[in-house]
């Protein structure tokens, strides 16, 4: 009588393992759900931004040199006095910082790309 009840006893307990897996298991889906969508969203920003880079930099980095360029000839030359060098030196310098934010943009996203592929 003894023998059949602690086979009872584990009977039992593994049924309850066994439950408990299965609800374990039920529960990780939506998480891996939303950790599969999460690298989706990841790795489109990550190629959008790797996709635009040459023309944005190629565009920023123009625009700053040819911006510091004219700067130089009409605002210090030149001196022409209704020339606003000041402006179109703040100007050429956010450009650069422009571009200085796209690429710590891309660096985040790949971080965060390579975080969640690992």
């Amino acid at each position: 009588m003894e023998v059949t009840l602690v086979k009872d006893v584990q009977a039992r307990d593994e049924a309850q393992a066994i439950s408990q897996l299965q609800v374990r298991k039920v529960s990780r889906v939506p998480l891996r759900l939303a950790q599969l969508i999460w690298r989706g969203m990841s790795a489109l920003i990550l190629f959008t931004l790797a996709v635009f880079e040459p023309v944005v930099r190629y565009v920023l980095v123009s625009l700053g040199v040819l911006g510091l360029f004219v700067t130089i000839v009409f605002g210090f030359f030149l001196e022409m006095e209704e020339f606003p060098k000041w402006s179109m030196l703040g100007l050429c310098g956010s450009c650069f910082l422009i571009l200085a934010t796209y690429y710590l943009a891309m660096r985040a996203s790949a971080s965060l790309y390579v975080r969640s592929n690992s």
